[in-house]
């Protein structure tokens, strides 16, 4: 059957040849664009025939947003495995350090996801606005949830009111910006230092910890000691 976004945003529903489209397909966006990218190049990238593209994703637009849908697809679902909810949730740090820990992951594992994000978003975002409701109808409405915890530590005090959305988008662009800026800080800390620093597991788990700290301190609300 053709795939659905909703199928998209859920990789172990897809079979081997749809996985190998979409990774074909997001090299090639990658390189030139939803304008530039081409169906045939796809299927070359791939190894399938043309026509198999066609049947399982219809069009060159819908294709694109399957592989959007993807990558955010494989966060969400990385989010939720690592998530559990319940009325009684207090640890924002613990939702905040993981919600942290699994942008950082996921991005590592798309290392050129970050220049598609920001050619999508030089673009309008028109077709991120596209798939959201397929992306968070698959992930049970995760990120709604996420919204109530967050709610939750405001009427009980242990956090400031700040707009939800605020928050997400603090998190997310500390978190990006790891990936977007990778290349500014290896020349300014050459420079500077001497060296250049390595971006590895020692280096991302400090990033982590500077992400969820910030974050925690401009939130959470410490008592004061008499």
């Amino acid at each position: 059957m053709p795939t659905t976004i909703f199928a998209s945003s859920q990789p172990s529903k897809l079979s081997d040849t749809e996985r190998k489209i979409l990774k074909a397909a997001r090299q090639e966006f990658i390189a030139r664009g939803l304008a530039g990218g081409r169906l045939q190049a796809i299927a070359d990238r791939a190894g399938v025939n043309k026509a198999l593209v066609h049947y399982y994703f219809r069009s060159k637009q819908r294709l694109y947003e399957a592989v959007l849908a993807n990558i955010i697809g494989s966060f969400l679902s990385n989010l939720a495995a690592n998530m559990r909810f319940d009325e009684k949730e207090t640890d924002i740090r613990r939702l905040i350090t993981t919600m942290a820990t699994v942008y950082i992951d996921t991005l590592r594992a798309n290392p050129d996801f970050p220049g598609m994000f920001l050619r999508e978003l030089a673009e309008g975002g028109r077709h991120l606005s596209a798939i959201v409701d397929a992306i968070i109808g698959s992930s049970g409405n995760l990120p709604l949830k996420i919204v109530q915890a967050l709610k939750a530590g405001m009427r009980a005090g242990r956090i400031r009111t700040v707009n939800p959305p605020q928050i997400f988008m603090n998190i997310m662009g500390m978190s990006a910006g790891t990936f977007f800026l990778a290349p500014v800080i290896r020349a300014m800390h050459a420079k500077i230092m001497g060296f250049k620093p390595e971006f590895n597991d020692a280096f991302f788990k400090e990033r982590i910890q500077a992400i969820v700290e910030m974050a925690c301190d401009g939130l959470i609300i410490k008592e004061s000691v008499l």
